[in-house]
């Protein structure tokens, strides 16, 4: 199908919790939370035409997949994830994204697989009507984490 094949999806545009560290390193900390969530933007509709023929063919966000690389189960989010409010503190916001992973051990980098589902329906037009969905799309990106562990030192 021309327009599934135009869709051009992008790769899945994770964020996690370290990502803005105002020093530029990325950094994950270990025993403590990190979040991860989708920031790619959807639908994306693609048409293609024949004449008076027409389809639509929609991909929208459907699911994140994170494989946080340390041997741990594959965190599922199928709501994407929930943005960290980077306003707030972070002991209030334990708990309150449904897409974390604690990291039990430093390394110097874990490979972190993320997996974006988005499902496919279309829509026709022109001389014949139609509308369905189609398999699921998937796009795929890997990076580096490394994860290291917050030290404090308390002076009087």
């Amino acid at each position: 199908m021309e327009a599934t094949g135009s869709l051009g999806l992008p790769d899945p545009q994770l964020r996690h919790i370290y990502d803005s560290a105002p020093d530029g390193q990325v950094l994950g900390v270990v025993r403590a939370e990190t979040w991860w969530w989708a920031e790619t933007t959807g639908p994306i509709t693609e048409r293609a035409e024949d004449g008076p023929l027409w389809v639509e063919v929609t991909a929208t966000p459907a699911g994140l997949e994170v494989d946080p690389g340390d041997g741990a189960p594959v965190v599922s989010c199928p709501s994407g994830g929930t943005p960290y409010n980077f306003g707030a503190s972070y002991y209030d916001q334990i708990g309150g994204s449904d897409c974390v992973h604690v990291y039990q051990q430093i390394s110097p980098a874990y490979t972190v697989t993320v997996t974006l589902r988005w499902e496919l329906t279309w829509v026709s037009g022109g001389p014949v009507t139609g509308a369905g969905s189609l398999p699921s799309a998937m796009t795929t990106m890997t990076f580096a984490l490394p994860v290291g562990e917050l030290q404090s030192v308390v002076s009087r």
